[in-house]
C-alpha cells in the first residue's frame, strides 16, 4: 500500500505557525500506517516532494519503530524518491495509494491504482469524483483515522474492479488528449 505523505502546516504552510497542525498529521497518519502494517499489509511511504516530504516519512517511520512488532515494522519501506520518475516507481509497487499531496494522487491514477484521498484542498476530490471514486476522500483538517481505516477496507474489498474502472478513465483521458 503506498500511502503518501507531506510535510502539511496548514493552509499558511508555516512550519513555525502550524506545527501542531502538523503533529496531528503525522499522529493520524502514523496510526493508519501502523494499522496497516499490523493487518498484514506492506506500507510503502511515498513522497510528492522533496526534501518536503522527507521530515513526515522519517518521523512516521520512528514512530511506527516504537509501536509495531519487528515483523510488522519489516513490511515498512521508505522507497527513494527524488524526481518524478521515482515517484511512479514507488507507485508502481503497489497496489493501492492513499495519498495527502495531489501528485501522489495523479501517479497512482496514472499507474491504474485505486486511491484514497487524503487531501488539502478540493482538487483530489473533484479527481476521485470524476473517475467514479467521490466516497474515497477525505479532508486533511478533519481527517479521521477510523473512517480512513473503513474507507481503505472498502477499496481493498474491491480493488481489482476499482483498478479496471481507473484505467478505464485514464484511457479517457488520454483519448480526450
Amino acid at each position: 500500500i503506498g500511502v503518501g505523505v507531506m510535510g502539511y502546516y496548514g493552509w499558511s504552510n508555516s512550519p513555525q505557525q502550524g506545527e501542531a497542525i502538523y503533529d496531528e498529521y503525522v499522529d493520524k497518519m502514523g496510526r493508519f500506517c501502523a494499522w496497516l502494517a499490523a493487518h498484514g499489509y506492506a506500507v510503502h511511504l511515498l513522497a510528492g516532494e522533496m526534501p518536503t516530504d522527507q521530515r513526515p516519512r522519517d518521523e512516521i517511520l520512528a514512530r511506527l519503530r516504537t509501536t509495531l512488532t519487528a515483523s510488522d515494522l519489516a513490511r515498512v519501506a521508505l522507497p527513494p524518491i527524488g524526481t518524478p520518475d521515482d515517484v511512479l516507481a514507488a507507485g508502481a509497487a503497489t497496489d493501492l495509494v492513499v495519498a495527502t499531496r495531489f501528485q501522489n494522487v495523479i501517479a497512482g491514477r496514472t499507474l491504474g491504482r485505486p486511491c484514497l484521498s487524503a487531501g488539502y484542498s478540493k482538487k483530489n476530490d473533484v479527481l476521485l469524483a470524476d473517475m467514479g471514486r467521490a466516497p474515497f476522500c477525505q479532508q486533511v483538517t478533519t481527517l479521521d483515522v477510523e473512517r480512513l481505516q473503513a474507507q481503505f477496507s472498502e477499496l481493498a474489498a474491491q480493488t481489482a474492479a476499482a483498478a479496471e474502472q481507473v484505467r478505464c478513465r485514464v484511457l479517457d483521458y488520454r483519448r480526450q488528449l
